[in-house]
């Protein structure tokens, strides 16, 4: 049996009948990460290094951030202060540990069982490690005759004077067939463990069929930034490694010239703040990196010399198209700044300009009509940032001409992209006793019956093709991805950081507690001074509504003196009567509850609280203390 009818077959299943991805299956594994974190704020690094030691698996940071939006999704995390916590209680609801244990005693009693059935009926004396031996090339080799049907594989052998392993296990499948049916089935059920451990591990090489050759990838300013240095060393390494990936599938590395000229302000600007020695928190973790790092203004200035020259380096090309752009793309300017209006918050204008120009100008290279396959996609945008790959979605979807036809996204997320590069690249089996990591394979699977049916159906099926390369089964994998991926875009996942160190994670989530402690301080304050302001309003409008009745009653009355101003006419009318005939039409529209004065209260409140409330925050900024 080919290895990759077993992975295809597993793939199948997975997704046909749950919707489950690849790289899913690994998302149980990081749950019980989790349990072992010092902290409830979740760090990739630590838990990339909680994957090694706990299951031996290197995994990416960008797949186990990918994991990190799944378990949000299954409330197994929430978002706070712009990280993820874990949520403890929810950790109990899924039975790892015991489903593992269960799978490593069953292993336990069949190696104790056979070696006895090896000592008593063949006089084989083997040792533990003997023994794991043959199960482990047993399950691997013949456990699918066994579940097929197939109980006499192996016992045919004829040199019974000196039996093979593979021998004696299949007379112990036979024998216990029908004298130990719970015995037979431990067997059956190890079978199965061991048949999803190599679907999860498969790592069969192959051509690499679908390689990027042609497809031109533009990175963005952030990421510029991290592979160049200027931020933390596990920032620079997780870039370096989706580079990597993508110059092993011979991707063309780009940047646009507007994106070095962003590059270079920062820079500059970053040199100009270390000249003063200030604290400044701009440009984000560039400035701090250099901070940290004790760089100076000549440091930085260095840097910014031999910027071209670390680019080439790096395998960077830096191109300009801006030619492509025309009169004619005016429209399409204005509704990608529309659109990206909406999603991001722009600081300047000079950033929004730029992500539209990266945008439009990856759409231009690329060309108009749909591509089904992102290998071929000729050019994409690689964005640091969430909300501008989703304004670019949105744009894309107006510049359809089919609302039928799906095409290849213009632009993706360092996570996505990094998702779809590590299915197409094995995994390795980690390196660990076989019957640990088929029982965390198990555990983490967890199979019911009508996944297994899905299962063995489908490895029947593809039994029967005889053309099935290990090439396929990465290019599934892919192809599944998409689709999560774009499951996940219509989803709206809320960005999250969480992708550096436990000490860079918790100094995120420090500062953003702070800064939302202090943000709710000054949001109870000002609803005080809004209550103050309305109460202050409130008795400057009451004064002023009693003084206008007793003025009108006391014209209406005759009871002011005969000044002059009271004795003018207007249109053959004194100021006396126009005073008695208001106080009138005031009573009479109060007998049919209009009321006029109310509307004048009501603008005069308004207008008085506005002037209270800024004089009290004008005193606030004057009484309170800076630093």
């Amino acid at each position: 049996m080919k290895p990759a009818i077993v992975a295809l077959a597993f793939l199948k299943a997975n997704w046909e009948g749950r919707r489950v991805t690849y790289f899913d299956n690994f998302s149980v594994l990081v749950r019980e990460c989790l349990r072992n974190l010092p902290d409830k704020v979740v760090s990739t690094e630590k838990l990339q290094l909680l994957m090694a030691e706990k299951f031996g698996v290197s995994i990416s940071d960008s797949i186990i951030e990918r994991i990190l939006k799944k378990l949000k999704r299954d409330n197994v995390l929430i978002k706070e202060h712009g990280v993820y916590v874990l949520r403890l209680e929810s950790l109990d609801e899924f039975e790892f540990e015991e489903t593992r244990n269960e799978i490593l005693k069953k292993w336990q009693e069949l190696a104790k069982k056979l070696s006895q059935f090896a000592k008593q009926n063949y006089q084989k004396e083997w040792s533990e490690t003997e023994t794991e031996g043959v199960i482990t090339s047993f399950l691997q080799n013949e456990g699918l005759r066994i579940l097929s049907g197939d109980h006499n594989c192996g016992s045919q052998e004829t040199n019974a004077c000196d039996p093979s392993g593979k021998y004696v296990f299949a007379s112990y499948v036979t024998e216990i067939r029908d004298s130990d049916p719970g015995s037979f089935s431990a067997v059956c059920t190890l079978i199965e463990a061991s048949l999803l451990a190599e679907a999860m591990y498969f790592c069969e090489s192959t051509e690499i069929s679908a390689s990027f050759k042609g497809t031109k990838v533009f990175l963005d300013t952030r990421f510029l930034l991290s592979a160049l240095g200027y931020a933390s060393a596990y920032a620079r390494e997780s870039r370096k490694e989706i580079m990597r990936l993508l110059s092993q599938y011979d991707a063309e590395l780009c940047c646009f010239d507007h994106t070095i000229d962003e590059v270079k302000v920062i820079l500059k600007a970053c040199a100009q703040n270390l000249r003063g020695g200030q604290t400044y928190l701009g440009h984000g973790s560039s400035y701090e990196h250099f901070a940290t790092e004790k760089f100076t203004e000549t440091d930085v200035l260095r840097e910014l010399g031999r910027l071209e020259r670390n680019l080439r380096n790096l395998k960077i090309r830096t191109v300009s198209y801006s030619r492509l752009l025309s009169g004619e793309d005016k429209a399409n300017k204005q509704e990608l700044k529309r659109i990206l209006d909406d999603e991001v918050h722009y600081s300047g204008l000079s950033a929004l300009d730029k992500d539209i120009n990266s945008i439009l100008l990856t759409h231009k290279v690329r060309g108009s009509g749909p591509i089904a396959i992102v290998e071929k996609c000729v050019a994409l945008f690689l964005s640091s940032n969430e909300a501008v790959v989703r304004a670019a979605g949105k744009f894309q979807d107006c510049l359809k001409e089919n609302d039928d036809v799906d095409t290849i996204p213009l632009a993706w997320t360092v996570a996505d992209l990094s998702t779809i590069l590590w299915a197409k690249a094995p995994i390795r089996a980690p390196l660990l006793p076989r019957k640990k990591v088929i029982a965390d394979c198990f555990a983490a699977i967890q199979p019911n019956e009508s996944f297994r049916k899905r299962f063995l159906d489908a490895i029947d099926q593809l039994s029967k093709e005889e053309d099935i390369l290990p090439d396929d089964v990465y290019v599934l994998r892919r192809d599944i991805e998409l689709q999560r991926i774009a499951y996940d875009k219509v989803a709206g996942d809320e960005e999250a950081f969480c992708n550096g160190t436990v000490h860079e994670v918790l100094e995120y989530y420090r500062r953003r507690k702070i800064d939302r402690s202090v943000e709710e301080r000054m949001n109870r304050i000002e609803e005080v001074f809004k209550r103050r302001a309305q109460q202050v309003a409130g008795a400057v409008s009451h004064v002023l509504f009693v003084a206008i009745l007793i003025f009108l009653s006391i014209v209406c009355l005759n009871l002011l003196p005969n000044w002059t101003y009271l004795r003018k006419e207007l249109f053959g009318v004194s100021a006396r009567d126009i005073g008695k005939v208001v106080f009138f039409f005031l009573s009479l529209l109060g007998l049919f509850k209009i009321a006029p004065l109310d509307w004048v209260r009501r603008k005069t409140v308004e207008c008085v609280a506005g002037r209270a409330l800024i004089l009290f925050k004008r005193m606030f900024d004057v009484w309170t203390p800076r630093g």
